[in-house]
């Protein structure tokens, strides 16, 4: 086992605002059918996590992740990915405690495991982890946290598109958007943001040679009851 990241404080804060339009965007149409891609042939209680493979380390291919987050058993989950005709195959099994409800694809550059998928096994209010799995079902932990982690987001640099460049973060207790400006996260492009999900802490996760560093980030966020789902990060 290598050695786990340390941590060390960041300066701060990052704000992190209720989107000002997110009242304006339109609600999803309802739709009469569903196309079925794949069936998983994992049979257990699962959240279910999903990411486009986009450095090619999986063939480009969809990775899916089953996990029950929230709970130590069942503990890990197993993996697999998904090609565009929908045949499935199997990557390999994580441990837990607990099972993961999120996966990002390790950008290009980060460090031994750039390309690897990455996944947080979250048992709960305490112990949680930060995972990786490379396309051979080989496992490395990078992380060690004191709470479940939800969410995990790539800062990854690209091009600006129509979307306001910065983190998008979903809380379903409020039913809020929290937006932080891509101009606040810059120093940590290339970079790993994981969230936890009850407490709304946060922390950057990034190499450091053959090692990995765990930052704590600070944000404006007040003290609340939290349930942080999905973070997504616009480039620009």
């Amino acid at each position: 086992m290598r050695r786990l990241a340390g941590r060390t404080q960041l300066p701060g804060p990052v704000d992190l605002l209720p989107h000002p339009r997110q009242q304006d965007l339109p609600a999803e149409p309802e739709r009469q059918e569903s196309l079925g891609l794949a069936t998983l042939p994992n049979t257990s209680q699962s959240d279910g996590a999903l990411a486009f493979d986009n450095v090619g380390r999986f063939g480009y291919r969809l990775v899916a992740a089953t996990g029950r987050s929230g709970h130590s058993k069942p503990a890990g989950g197993s993996v697999y990915t998904i090609g565009a005709n929908g045949d499935v195959r199997f990557v390999g099994n994580y441990a837990g405690p607990g099972g993961s409800d999120e996966i990002a694809i390790a950008p290009r550059g980060f460090g031994a495991v750039s390309g690897w998928a990455l996944l947080g096994p979250d048992p709960g209010g305490s112990n949680g982890a930060i995972l990786a799995i490379n396309p051979r079902g080989r496992t490395r932990t990078l992380a060690k946290l004191p709470t479940g982690p939800n969410p995990i987001a790539v800062i990854a640099p690209g091009r600006r598109s129509a979307a306001p460049a910065g983190l998008y973060l979903a809380d379903t207790n409020t039913r809020t958007i929290y937006f932080a400006r891509a101009s606040q996260l810059a120093p940590y492009r290339g970079a790993v943001i994981i969230g936890s999900e009850l407490k709304a802490d946060f922390w950057i996760l990034r190499p450091r040679g053959r090692r990995f560093q765990l930052l704590s980030l600070a944000t404006d966020l007040p003290h609340a009851s939290y349930n942080l789902e999905a973070a997504s990060y616009v480039p620009g």
